[in-house]
């Protein structure tokens, strides 16, 4: 029993991983005015090109162009590596969708880079989205419903999310089709002052997606199946609607569905 609790711990996350929790919207959250649906459009079809090409020339000039140089300081650096030279020896690009489910420091940093716009590994970081959104490969674990992820909001943070406002998503976000994981997440990620009080509001967000291009179900491709991970793309565009309960806010994100076509992204009302 000791034996089969310890290997159950490999596949578990260390609570206190903020993967299914944002310590601020800031970061993962871009608010927008009437014309969300045409930028993110332009951005998603800035991305498209690189998933419907073969990826092998893609994936090589982001090792070459942004994991060796820019990554060699963070958390599993060779094995984030492994996961890109593999999808290059197996012609499988879910091994970068490995890459960004695996504990390593790269999901992280990636996102930071995203979330500030750096020009960095801009061109590179286009591939890696367009790869992952497009390629055919990934068809099989289009996502739509409901999956939930965690914030931690101060009042003044919270007032910037009014009823029916547009928010783009600017980094990829992780979200779970288990309320209850998303919970413990929240639940584990949470400072106080020194009389005790919490610094910030637990927030939980409800993403309903409809638009099978904003989101993969990883479940069956992560280390952490009991997890239940979708993960959701950047430039997607939800619609917020913030209810306050008794343990902590809920806020509901309504995706604005689009659907691609060859000349471009279509929005559905």
């Amino acid at each position: 029993e000791a034996a089969s609790n310890d290997i159950k711990q490999l596949f578990e996350r260390i609570p206190g991983n903020t993967r299914y929790v944002a310590n601020s919207g800031r970061v993962e959250w871009l608010l927008v005015a009437a014309n969300a649906h045409a930028m993110a459009a332009r951005n998603i079809e800035a991305t498209r090109q690189y998933g419907v090409h073969p990826f092998e020339p893609y994936v090589k000039q982001i090792i070459n162009n942004y994991i060796k140089p820019h990554f060699q300081d963070v958390e599993k650096y060779e094995e984030l590596l492994g996961f890109f030279n593999m999808a290059l020896t197996t012609r499988d690009p879910k091994y970068l969708l490995k890459a960004y489910t695996a504990e390593t420091g790269f999901y992280t940093k990636l996102n930071i880079d995203l979330a500030s716009d750096t020009d960095v590994g801009k061109l590179e970081r286009q591939f890696y989205i367009g790869i992952l959104a497009f390629n055919p490969c990934f068809d099989q674990f289009r996502f739509n419903g409901e999956a939930y992820r965690g914030m931690r909001l101060t009042e003044d943070d919270l007032r910037e999310y009014a009823v029916n406002q547009k928010v783009m998503i600017k980094s990829f976000l992780s979200a779970t089709i288990d309320k209850s994981e998303a919970e413990f997440f929240l639940g584990k990620i949470q400072r106080h002052n020194i009389h005790g009080q919490a610094v910030k509001m637990g927030v939980m967000c409800t993403y309903i997606i409809r638009d099978k291009w904003s989101s993969l179900n990883v479940e069956h491709i992560s280390e952490y199946p009991k997890e239940k991970e979708v993960l959701i793309f950047p430039y997607s565009v939800f619609m917020d609607l913030v209810v306050s309960v008794s343990y902590y806010v809920v806020i509901r994100c309504y995706a604005s569905a689009m659907y691609y076509r060859p000349f471009g992204f279509v929005e559905i009302v």
